[in-house]
């Protein structure tokens, strides 16, 4: 996204860099006309310039335009609708809106084969994905994995082979590797916090050796932690219209 985001003309001269191809040549001077990875306010940049798209072309796709408001995280754009057709509806909006502005939409999946069998193969995540549903490729947003023929979202948890001796800082870095933005796995995270607040009001320094029944209440932990793997949430919490009144 941020090689598609031109930088103005006169804020240019703020993003040069200096080359040479050998040390013999010549120092030269190369202005970067896109937005560059590293600055600061490159990342502002690209989410405001969708911003403004979805602004500019509101009254043409109302829809899609709301979507871009509320529904990206950084190049990703998540989400849904309640019927194929409004579905489909959102899609063609969002490729219109972001082709206006010279970005192209890629990656694209989907837990319906109709969203996705007339988009060019080189922009689906996976152009065989219900050809074989039993290998997916799956969609990684936020730290957790998106299963689009089963529909549902899924954890990896991968643990790194185990330190010498198992210190605050080891343990800390552990926990925090388990990313759980919307808070499905609180139950388990929580005891390892708890566990995180034991280290502190031990007096234990971030280096030194955690032994004794602390130790052996981590590695319990710590062996219970690949299970996490094993769950499994539906994407659709609300299978029918809100609005829909049903009788029991």
């Amino acid at each position: 996204m941020f090689r598609q985001s031109v930088v103005h003309r006169d804020d240019r001269r703020y993003q040069l860099i200096l080359w040479r191809e050998k040390p013999s040549d010549p120092i030269k001077v190369f202005e970067l006309n896109t937005t560059t990875y590293g600055l600061r306010s490159s990342p502002y940049i690209a989410m405001r310039t969708l911003l403004e798209l979805a602004e500019r072309e509101r009254l043409r796709y109302a829809r899609g335009a709301s979507i871009l408001e509320t529904s990206v995280y950084m190049d990703d754009i998540c989400t849904g609708a309640s019927t194929v057709e409004e579905a489909l509806v959102l899609r063609d909006e969002l490729i219109a809106i972001l082709k206006s502005g010279g970005y192209e939409l890629r990656k694209w999946l989907s837990n319906s084969p109709h969203i996705l069998k007339d988009l060019p193969g080189e922009d689906q995540q996976d152009p065989h994905l219900f050809e074989h549903p039993e290998n997916p490729n799956l969609l990684t947003v936020l730290g957790i994995q998106y299963q689009p023929v089963q529909d549902t979202f899924t954890y990896r948890v991968k643990l790194d082979s185990p330190p010498k001796a198992w210190t605050k800082r080891f343990v800390l870095s552990t926990v925090a590797r388990t990313f759980d933005p919307n808070g499905w796995i609180t139950p388990v995270i929580f005891f390892a916090k708890c566990f995180l607040q034991k280290l502190w009001m031990s007096g234990l320094g971030w280096d030194e050796p955690i032994g004794g029944a602390l130790l052996r209440e981590w590695l319990s932990m710590l062996s219970s932690l690949p299970d996490i793997n094993r769950v499994s949430m539906p994407r659709c919490f609300l299978p029918y219209p809100t609005w829909v009144l049903r009788r029991l």
